[in-house]
């Protein structure tokens, strides 16, 4: 997540602007593993979808096929 957060600094006002527009981002993590993964956020993470005014809706799926 760090990385993707240091790409993102600098458009981040673009970003703020994006949001007062009620645009989307989303964005899709698949996790093969027969548990469900630790789900974690930095403070810096949070913080940084906080000054860009977004939120987060996270759905968390097991697929047992993909062992």
């Amino acid at each position: 997540m760090g990385s993707l957060l240091r790409e993102l600094e600098p458009v981040k006002s673009r970003l703020k602007d994006l949001g007062k527009k009620s645009a989307t981002i989303e964005c899709a993590l698949i996790i093969e593993c027969d548990q469900e993964p630790p789900l974690n956020f930095t403070v810096q993470a949070i913080q940084f979808l906080a000054e860009i005014g977004a939120s987060l809706d996270i759905d968390q799926y097991i697929d047992p096929s993909s062992d």
